[in-house]
């Protein structure tokens, strides 16, 4: 778990932790410099319960640095990531493990598996918006199977997800200038073993001022602050999409990397638009239009190789 000032929920997200139906877990939290009671009911919480441990409590710099140092504490053969402010439904544990045991029965056991599921949209007051969220948004979960889809766009989350541990040693740490911890981890699965859509929604996943991502309507001038909005995401997305594309090589053997296609020239960025970015242009058409034009004519500015 990466926490930071999440002190409203932040007791009933562990609260489902310690009510789940499967009771061999331990919960590693880091705490990205929290200034408000975070620190204090994370230690309630340690305290009470051997199974919940602090492993940080210094400024790391972000979500991505934050899971970074929690991960690197696991030795599990197995890994689930927990936002702050959701609730785990009490068979989510031992739904998702059941789901990557009967992965590793049809595939190589020691090869990097990821899996998914959907999420239950509530508010702030857990009541439902929407019982699905990728049918409320029109998405197919399937797309995230694909290194390619996931190469430029995700819609994992990452408090759904469950891997083994033969990921996290081809995945960790993470390199600086990915955009997501969530998307890097199943790129790395997708390129090196399996990536697999668990069809159940395992969270409720609450929406709230600053965690929204979709199931609510919008006036006139919420359209307008919204495109806004996405056009700053869009940016962000393409820059971490150069920065993820090249580190990515350090990641993989050659025959892993037969399908990379380098993003440091126009002709290059045309291909990976026709090979990875077309297939999926009739999903999100918007978003992918703005994708391509932002991408074709972004200036490079690579940060170094270097790992958190």
């Amino acid at each position: 778990m990466a926490t930071y000032n999440g002190e409203q929920y932040l007791e009933e997200q562990i609260e489902s932790i310690r009510a789940q139906d499967h009771l061999n877990w331990k919960l590693y939290v880091s705490d990205d410099g929290s200034t408000d009671s975070t620190l204090s009911l994370i230690q309630k919480y340690a305290d009470l319960d051997s199974r919940v441990c602090v492993v940080n409590t210094q400024r790391q710099g972000g979500v991505v640095n934050n899971f970074n140092k929690a991960l690197n504490f696991s030795t599990s053969d197995y890994a689930m990531l927990c936002d702050q402010d959701d609730i785990w439904l009490s068979n989510k544990v031992s739904v998702m493990l059941a789901s990557i045991k009967e992965r590793m029965l049809v595939g190589v056991i020691e090869s990097p598996i990821l899996v998914f599921s959907d999420l239950h949209l509530v508010d702030e007051k857990n009541k439902t918006i929407q019982k699905s969220f990728y049918r409320s948004n029109n998405l197919n979960p399937n797309y995230n199977t694909d290194a390619k889809f996931l190469s430029w766009r995700s819609s994992v989350y990452g408090c759904t997800i469950i891997m083994n541990r033969a990921l996290l040693v081809r995945a960790l740490p993470l390199p600086k200038g990915v955009p997501m911890h969530d998307q890097w981890l199943s790129l790395i699965a997708a390129h090196t073993g399996i990536v697999a859509y668990a069809n159940n929604q395992t969270i409720r996943y609450r929406q709230h001022q600053g965690n929204v991502v979709g199931g609510a309507g919008r006036g006139a001038w919420g359209k307008v602050k919204a495109l806004k909005g996405l056009l700053k995401n869009i940016e962000k997305a393409v820059d971490g999409c150069i920065q993820q594309n090249s580190a990515l090589l350090q990641y993989l053997s050659t025959a892993e990397a037969v399908d990379h296609i380098a993003l440091d020239s126009i002709r290059y960025k045309l291909k990976f638009i026709v090979s990875n970015v077309l297939p999926y242009w009739s999903e999100r058409k918007g978003y992918c239009f703005f994708f391509v034009v932002k991408l074709l004519f972004c200036r490079q500015n690579f940060v170094s190789n270097q790992q958190l």
